[in-house]
């Protein structure tokens, strides 16, 4: 196995084995691998129809580790050129960010040792109906502040991103960075990844837009479509503006729906600041997709 470090051009090869898995976590998405890239150091091998990629793991920042394979071949096949891999190179066969579902497959196949759930990285997963209409109970703050928004502000538009304004988006973050607090390094980094992100957005293939207020831009927002679920890799906006946010996700939401057979949303996670745990929370998920470092004995 030959490993090559993950470059814009690379997404060539990977993006059609993310088609071929329904985990529904971000890890398997251009977003999600490309915006932590240089954090986590990954690379990447494609090797007898199964993509393999290794990197540090997430908690675990000092080893090495894999995400399980995907792609048109078994999981015991995957496994076995990875232990090849692992003893050749010295070092433990580790995965990281194991989505639930693989997680419950490699115990009860593998010996498995130190299986560690990661609950900083959970992905919050919504139902795509309730974030278009936010019905119910338990939503009903979002639709007051979404009708305070229209109540307060006039000519509100929800427009693509296209070549004719990603330098406003560009100008807009510029702004942005200045005025929010990183209250913890995953920001700081995250934000060199966003300015990457827009930097290559049309190569990537990324979908998003922005919010405008009487012409002023006011927020944007990027996702990718895998399969049947649209994952939100960036959201930021003014939010001195009551009710922003509410708005540029329920549009962003709707406005994908209407180009793609929508099932999910995947809002990403929460790194375990208590700010965005509580505002993903609140928004109702249907379930937390859990994820896993764990160990296979060579």
């Amino acid at each position: 196995m030959e490993f090559k470090p993950i470059t814009v051009e690379s997404f060539e090869y990977i993006r059609p084995f993310l088609k071929k898995q329904f985990y529904r976590t971000c890890d398997f998405t251009v977003g999600g691998i490309y915006m932590w890239v240089d954090f986590f150091h990954y690379e990447y091998c494609i090797e007898d129809n199964l993509l393999f990629i290794k990197g540090y793991a997430e908690e675990a920042m000092d080893k090495i580790s894999f995400t399980v394979p995907i792609g048109n071949n078994t999981m015991q096949k995957g496994i076995d050129l990875l232990r090849s891999y692992c003893i050749n190179q010295q070092i433990p066969l580790m995965f990281s960010a194991v989505p639930e579902e693989a997680c419950s497959v490699l115990m009860q196949n593998y010996s498995c040792e130190k299986v560690e759930r990661l609950d900083n990285w959970s992905d919050y997963l919504y139902v795509k109906d309730n974030l278009v209409t936010l019905a119910g109970k338990k939503l009903q703050k979002k639709r007051n502040r979404i009708n305070k928004f229209y109540c307060s502000y006039l000519n509100v538009e929800f427009i693509p991103i296209s070549q004719d304004n990603i330098q406003d988006v560009r100008e807009f973050f510029n702004w942005y960075k200045q005025s929010v607090i990183k209250s913890n390094l995953y920001f700081v980094f995250e934000e060199m990844m966003v300015d990457r992100a827009l930097d290559n957005y049309f190569i990537l293939n990324f979908i998003g837009g922005v919010l405008k207020v009487s012409g002023r831009l006011v927020g944007f927002t990027i996702g990718e479509v895998v399969n049947d679920t649209l994952f939100v890799h960036v959201e930021k906006a003014n939010k001195e503006i009551l009710g922003v946010y509410e708005v540029i996700n329920s549009l962003f939401v709707r406005y994908v729906a209407n180009m793609y057979d929508l099932a999910f949303v995947n809002r990403e996670e929460d790194v375990g600041d208590e700010g965005i745990r509580r505002a993903k929370l609140s928004y109702n998920p249907i379930r937390l997709l859990y994820k896993y470092n764990l160990s296979i004995m060579l």
